[in-house]
């Protein structure tokens, strides 16, 4: 497991978005990547579902690829 620095290196360099979510999709941490493609703090985002942000229809489908990758169910690779 990864250690709260090294979480937080590869947060400041990666360039896509990167998100820490609880098991029921809580966003714990974001990385500046969602602040400059939204256009609001990190901490807008941190305590709100990943799904908040996604159309109801988007929102359904994601989560419940969501919980299958948890649960150890089949995945495609991505949520």
């Amino acid at each position: 497991m990864a250690t709260e620095s090294e979480i937080n290196f590869f947060f400041s360099i990666c360039p896509d978005f990167c998100c820490l979510l609880s098991d029921d999709g809580t966003l714990l941490q974001v990385n500046k990547v969602w602040e400059e493609k939204f256009l609001y703090p990190t901490m807008h985002f941190e305590g709100k579902k990943f799904t908040d942000f996604m159309t109801p229809e988007d929102a359904q489908m994601v989560m419940y690829r969501y919980i299958q990758r948890i649960t150890g169910g089949p995945s495609n690779g991505s949520i």
